[in-house]
């Protein structure tokens, strides 16, 4: 379920020929109580003017069914049918659509079959992970396995994840080519991370609707984050609030002669907490004089972080609450770790729980 809510946000502009006077029927099924829930649905549209999605139409539901009539345009193709939590995506083409509100599903159509396997197959990816991590975290609150085992795990996880959504989001982008799906696909392989090499290889075969979308665009900004921000670039500033809502900056805790980890994380991330205890060790081992730690609070509301701050006792080291900090430093998961070297230089990033261990020692046994 979760490709379909995310889905929603991948819209697509026009991919198809023009098919100008070919009419689509859309049928929506919901259950048999739904109308007290939903009365109504919407048909939102997404494009790069409107990205959060717009109305273009709606109509009542009776009985829990619903029908909506249309001629195909060049200007919308992607749609979403939309009541409260329910959201279905749907591909605009001639013919009947059949769409199950309680599935979250839509079929009958060519493309939308392709659009609902290709769905199918990205959930069931999502479902094998999120499964490791229930049994990684069993694991790991009956005592089988330590900490750093469960970090390690835990990240290897999402790696497999990314890796296999992205296998398959190349695999149906190249079958589909010609059609609304390619683009679909390629949008889904971005989130695999390619780099700028892989990525700009495959620019040449996108349509323009693709290549100027939302997504690619900010793809390209997200490499040139990341290319800013690499191994051996000096530190880029990250500005938000503290603890108290006072405005802080990290520029204001990067201090001369001392080694800083920046750590990114969230409220509602479970491993991010389990790192805390690390970064304690490490400090006291150090000492404060020698390294000094800078936490980065992103993709959470300011009140979730504060009460995080306040159950795991991490205000002993300075807090910055910026959700979209990590678009600063191209990061696209947490928790996420950075060294900093005495001058505001970066020595390295996205390090695990070892990774940083190992890197400390051999820079202060160097200095000893």
């Amino acid at each position: 379920m979760q490709f379909r809510f995310a889905l929603f946000f991948l819209f697509l502009s026009s991919l198809l020929g023009s098919c100008k006077n070919e009419d689509y029927v859309i049928n929506g099924h919901f259950c048999a109580n739904a109308k007290k829930l939903c009365p109504y649905v919407y048909v939102v549209s997404y494009n790069n003017k409107y990205p959060d999605g717009i109305v273009v139409d709606s109509v009542f539901v009776k009985d829990g069914n619903f029908q909506i009539k249309g001629t195909l345009s060049d200007t919308l193709k992607f749609v979403k049918i939309q009541c409260q939590n329910f959201r279905v995506p749907v591909i605009l083409e001639a013919g009947t659509i059949d769409v199950d509100m309680m599935d979250l599903a839509s079929h009958g159509t060519p493309l939308n079959e392709k659009l609902y396997v290709f769905g199918t197959q990205l959930d069931s990816i999502m479902k094998v992970a999120q499964n490791t991590v229930v049994t990684l975290e069993q694991k790991l609150n009956s005592g089988q396995i330590k900490d750093e085992e469960f970090e390690s795990e835990y990240l290897d996880a999402a790696q497999i994840m990314f890796r296999n959504k992205r296998e398959l989001a190349l695999a149906t982008y190249k079958d589909n080519l010609d059609n609304i799906i390619g683009g679909i696909a390629f949008k889904v392989f971005l989130q695999g991370l390619p780099n700028r090499q892989e990525f700009e290889c495959y620019l040449p075969d996108l349509k323009k609707e693709v290549l100027n979308s939302r997504e690619v665009k900010e793809y390209f900004n997200f490499l040139d984050a990341r290319d800013r921000t690499d191994i051996g670039r000096q530190f880029v500033e990250v500005k938000g609030l503290d603890y108290e809502g006072k405005e802080i900056a990290l520029s204001d805790h990067v201090a001369k002669g001392k080694y800083t980890v920046v750590d990114f994380w969230a409220g509602w991330c479970s491993p991010c907490h389990k790192f805390v205890s690390v970064m304690k060790d490490l400090q006291k081992k150090y000492g404060e004089e020698r390294l000094s730690v800078v936490g980065i609070a992103v993709w959470d509301d300011p009140e979730n972080i504060r009460t995080a701050i306040k159950n795991y006792k991490t205000s002993c080291w300075p807090q910055i609450i910026n959700k979209k900090a990590n678009d600063i430093y191209a990061i696209r998961r947490i928790p996420y770790v950075m060294l900093l070297d005495p001058n505001g230089k970066i020595i390295g990033r996205g390090l695990k729980d070892k990774d940083l261990k190992e890197q400390l020692k051999r820079i202060f046994e160097k200095r000893e």
